[in-house]
């Protein structure tokens, strides 16, 4: 969802060391340009956190300033992926598909051989 590719997260990588050891740990960061930004916990990377930083123009969504990552609130600042669906694996599906009918059809087959050998 990063919409500028060459932001420098040289900064933030350089985070830990700056703040080892320090009671007071604030960082400030100014954005220079307008976009989405996404950063993950360093323990955690599901923990997403979504910075939009809006054009002069532009509002921020009268809502609140920070928001849950739903959906509508994603659309709202204009986050969203590009290539949710993905082409279907048509191959392995296929795959699959014809090697349940085998199994099926052995199976079939097995029961019937044993039916008519009347096998006790």
């Amino acid at each position: 969802m990063n919409t500028n590719q060459n932001f420098d997260y040289g900064q933030f990588d350089a985070l830990p060391t700056l703040l080892k050891g320090k009671t007071n740990q604030n960082f400030i960061f100014t954005f220079n340009h307008a976009g989405i930004y996404v950063f993950a916990d360093s323990r955690n990377p599901a923990k997403l956190m979504l910075v939009s930083v809006m054009k002069e123009e532009f509002d921020c969504p009268a809502d609140s300033r920070f928001s849950p990552m739903t959906y509508a609130s994603l659309l709202k600042v204009g986050a969203f992926q590009a290539e949710v669906l993905l082409e279907p694996e048509w191959a392995f599906f296929f795959s699959t598909l014809i090697s349940f009918i085998l199994l099926i059809v052995i199976a079939v087959l097995l029961v019937s051989w044993i039916a008519r050998r009347d096998w006790k």
